[in-house]
């Protein structure tokens, strides 16, 4: 919003009162205006400038009131209604604003910036018809009225069309390079298009134009987040915070980016901080739950999600974040009621698909109706959503018996993630081969080198294959605490190359499993009073069998098998959350199974005898109990019957098996109804004894689904 100077009065002692004023020397300045009205009770010039002395000192209701003063004995002088409507328009008080502003250009058609302010405020009231119209005559009437353009654009932009916005900042831009609203209104613009790179390029330069606009900052830090340069993003954040205070997005953001650069205990800080400034700021409050859970404190985060549902009742988000954590901490019924509220509110597929994912669906179930009615419509949909459908629809319409049709939304769904997910297929196998390589019979020869300790438990295998059923059941035992997927061995085999880690000395054997004894007990928080062991259920820790021997000789191998065309058509009919990328095309995953399956071949062959046992999920399904026992026995524990009611259990549970332990072992899933042969085929030909395991490319014939696009996946 923009004043205008009035032509200076007749006195000498106005003018004087100006020179102080542009000057500074705002004290002087006040005086000798108040003189001027004291002499001259309706000099405008004196009651305009006085009034924005008083409001620049925060005392609005002392300068609005000499405003309305000035109005009422000089009614046809613009400059007081501009300003007059500035503040009304600042403390939202919108129609009045509107009125001073409509007055001013009445008596100035020409007053571009209250013809500017006119079309602004007209905008914050949804008039946006109006809004436009206005401006676009104050740009006609005054071409090179930098204000309006960015305003014009700042409506097209609001009203989600980013792309006619940029035309206008360019138009601002090419009459003036150096215009710092427009800059940095053109990178807000970018930003929306998700094009961050040119965004950050366009707000640096607006930042070193104009370095005390805190807008400016934060939108640069949203930037830098978007481009994963977090440390940049927080200098952003810090910025704008410097610059306003209460700048609660700049607050809460600034804990996104101590959050993704791994500082979780920080994040947590800056979203307190920020609810401390706004109660109600929504975001915060989720962004501090959605933290509270990678902390691995999921009742805070239930009660963060709880208390923002009490200040937001129809906030769909905090609906599906409590659903998540509910299913995590095991009460799957209310978990379900909640993303069902969540779908209620906001249908979109991503909520749907978690829906799916833990509901058995019924053929007139009202979610299933929205999921197919999306899908008459993929083009409404982005990539990511589009993903989201189809591995809905995939897991909804096996759930009434429809399996080809599932099938089919899983390839298209699948097609889709394969298309954006980089794996490396080749370097996947030959790591199974450089393991079987160097971890040779001759390494587990002579006496034991490293940790001597009973208390590690491992339970490995596919994803998908039963590991999260036997860690729940294990958990369930008062001397067992479940530690989930830690990962601290691909970590620590990041640093080595299979050769080296199967060359340590003792001492470095030590060393690796005493780090993994303290990770451990820290991410069971020491467990219980009776707590003597600990579970790491890392499906991929299959592949450092050798090396976690060797580091925890006393430890419990247990590698869970499920039968493989189970095991493969579960991988791929679910959208994990951290990312296995061989399990996104058939071929592939067929492939991957052979290769870890005959690594677990290799370890049977060359780990001592009795230190790696042999799950079948199968087994689980037909026998509990005595499976269950020799489970037990050769974790050298007695039995337990807390053991049987696993489903019962309240622990943490993160895994996309979440749901699946959460109920009574049941036997439907064991040769589940399955596609057509023909659809099978590549799996089954990938997964046939003697096939080659190279390097193939997927069969584009698959699927005639959506054209890939850029996707979140969650």
């Amino acid at each position: 919003m923009h004043g205008r100077s009035l032509i200076p009065g007749p006195t000498g002692l106005f003018r004087a009162a100006e020179a102080r004023h542009r000057e500074g020397r705002l004290d002087e300045a006040e005086h000798l205006y108040r003189r001027v009205l004291v002499s001259d009770v309706g000099h405008a010039g004196a009651a305009h400038n006085l009034a924005l002395i008083l409001a620049g000192r925060g005392n609005r209701a002392a300068a609005m009131a000499l405003l309305r003063e000035a109005v009422a004995h000089s009614p046809d002088q613009p400059a007081l209604h501009n300003t007059l409507g500035t503040l009304l328009h600042g403390d939202g008080k919108l129609e009045q604003a509107v009125l001073h502003y409509r007055l001013a250009v009445a008596a100035d058609p020409d007053f571009a910036a209250a013809g500017t302010n006119l079309g602004v405020a007209l905008g914050a009231m949804g008039r946006v018809d109006e809004a436009t119209a206005q401006l676009e005559t104050v740009i006609r009437r005054v071409p090179g009225h930098a204000p309006a353009r960015n305003a014009l654009g700042a409506l097209r932009q609001a009203a989600g069309r980013p792309e006619e916005a940029i035309l206008h900042y360019r138009l601002v831009l090419a009459a003036d390079p150096y215009e710092a609203v427009a800059m940095a209104n053109l990178g807000t613009a970018l930003l929306a298009l998700n094009r961050p790179e040119e965004a950050a390029e366009w707000l640096e330069r607006a930042a070193a134009v104009a370095p005390n606009v805190a807008a400016t900052h934060y939108n640069l830090g949203n930037a830098h987040l978007a481009l994963g340069q977090f440390e940049a993003a927080s200098d952003d954040f810090a910025r704008a915070l410097a610059l306003k205070p209460d700048h609660v997005a700049a607050r809460t953001n600034l804990g996104l980016a101590a959050q993704a650069a791994g500082r979780v205990e920080e994040a947590v800080g800056h979203f307190q901080a920020a609810l401390a400034l706004d109660p109600d700021f929504a975001a915060a409050r989720t962004d501090l739950g959605a933290a509270f859970q990678a902390l691995g404190r999921p009742e805070e985060a239930e009660s963060c999600w709880r208390e923002a549902l009490i200040r937001h009742p129809d906030d769909a988000a905090a609906h599906a974040n409590l659903g998540t954590v509910l299913l995590e901490l095991g009460d799957l019924d209310e978990a379900v009621r909640a993303l069902e509220r969540a779908a209620d509110l906001d249908p979109r597929p991503s909520i749907l698909r978690q829906l799916a994912a833990i509901k058995t669906m019924k053929a007139d179930d009202r979610h299933l109706t929205i999921l197919e009615k999306l899908a008459a419509e993929p083009e409404s949909l982005d990539g990511g959503e589009r993903v989201h459908l189809h591995f809905a629809l995939g897991k909804a319409l096996a759930d009434i018996g429809r399996a080809d049709e599932a099938f089919r939304h899983l390839l298209d769904g699948n097609v889709l993630v394969r298309s954006v997910l980089p794996y490396d297929e080749a370097a996947a196998l030959a790591e199974f081969e450089a393991m079987e390589a160097a971890f040779d019979a001759r390494r587990f020869q002579g006496p034991a080198q490293g940790v001597a300790s009973d208390m590690p438990i491992f339970v490995f295998g596919m994803p998908r294959s039963g590991t999260t059923l036997v860690e729940q059941i294990l958990a369930s035992h008062p001397r067992v605490a479940g530690a989930g997927e830690m990962p601290f061995w691909s970590e620590a085999a990041a640093r080595l190359k299979p050769s080296v880690a199967a060359g340590l000395d003792g001492e470095a054997y030590r060393r690796l499993g005493a780090a993994w004894t303290r990770a451990a007990w820290n991410a069971v928080a020491g467990g219980g009073e009776e707590t003597r062991r600990v579970v790491d259920k890392m499906p991929g820790n299959l592949r450092f069998a050798g090396l976690i021997h060797l580091a925890l000789p006393g430890a419990r191998l247990i590698h869970v098998r499920r039968d493989p065309v189970d095991t493969c058509l579960s991988c791929f009919a679910t959208l994990f959350s951290n990312h296995h990328p061989y399990a996104y095309d058939l071929a592939e995953l067929g492939r991957y199974w052979r290769a870890q399956d005959r690594l677990a071949d290799h370890w049977r062959r060359v780990l001592p005898s009795g230190a790696m046992m042999d799950v079948a999920y199968e087994d689980l399904v037909g026998d509990f109990d005595g499976t269950v026992r020799r489970l037990l026995d050769f974790c050298r524990l007695d039995w337990h019957p807390a053991c049987r009611d696993f489903a019962v259990t309240r622990r943490p549970v993160r895994t996309a098996s979440a749901a699946q332990v959460r109920r009574p072992l049941y036997a439907d899933s064991v040769g589940k109804r399955r596609p057509s042969a023909e659809m099978m085929a590549p799996l089954m030909a990938a997964l046939a004894a003697g096939a080659p395991l190279t390097n193939a490319k997927p069969d584009p014939t698959l699927s005639k689904g959506c054209p890939p696009a850029p996707i979140g996946i969650v």
